[in-house]
């Protein structure tokens, strides 16, 4: 027996993708009062129907950092035979790990299905197909999306590089300051009364900065 068709969203700090995500599972058939929308932050209160509802009992059968979220009152109310719709893995899970255990607990604990839109493929409701193949076809989708959310955020990051080098700015941790007690203790370590790691431990840096600073000047050796 066929049962109800639910949407989660998590809601975006861009409300376009908040609205792109709801259009979508509208668009597949998703009733409106159906689609849980986690909003940024949620603490005791869900959205449904564009209505608060106040968090009640709760349900732990996954392991879920954001207790009396959409995502838990969701959980109540899916059933044998549902199917959970959503637009894209991120969705499910913020990570790899929070990702497999929310969906195995949903497809095995709960025995729902659920349908991933960027995913043609992942409906687990197929019945005619092995359990391996499902798992084998989820698998492989999970790691591609992870790794495609890898090389975008490698993509971006070296964008961002590449324009503030243009802008001259600098990149990387700023340089610690040199202190002004660092020439009394150089010329101790110098002199050899003080090793290398306790001059470092007065000046309150580890002995590979203090090396630094001394091979920076033109400082006696670094024997020491």
């Amino acid at each position: 027996m066929k049962g109800n068709f639910y949407g989660y969203v998590r809601a975006s700090a861009d409300s376009r993708d908040t609205e792109r995500q709801l259009m979508a599972l509208w668009d597949f058939g998703v009733e409106p009062k159906n689609v849980f929308l986690e909003e940024q932050g949620d603490g005791n209160s869900v959205k449904r129907q564009g209505k608060n509802i106040p968090e009640t009992e709760r349900e732990h059968g996954t392991q879920d950092r954001a207790s009396g979220s959409a995502y838990q009152t969701l959980l109540k109310v899916l059933r044998e035979n549902d199917t959970l719709v959503i637009t894209g893995l991120d969705v499910l899970g913020r990570d790899c790990y929070e990702l497999m255990d929310r969906w195995r607990y949903i497809t095995i604990g709960k025995k729902a299905g659920i349908i991933v839109l960027e995913l043609p493929l992942s409906n687990t409701g197929i019945e005619e197909e092995e359990l391996g193949k499902v798992v084998a076809r989820i698998t492989l989708g999970v790691m591609q999306h992870f790794d495609q959310s890898r090389q975008y955020k490698r993509r971006r990051q070296a964008e961002g590089i590449a324009r503030a080098r243009q802008k001259g700015i600098p990149l990387g941790r700023k340089p610690k300051e040199i202190p002004r007690e660092f020439e009394s203790i150089r010329l101790r370590w110098d002199r050899g009364e003080l090793s290398a790691r306790s001059a470092a431990d007065i000046l309150g840096v580890d002995a590979g900065t203090f090396r630094k600073w001394v091979k920076a000047g033109t400082h006696g050796s670094e024997k020491r």
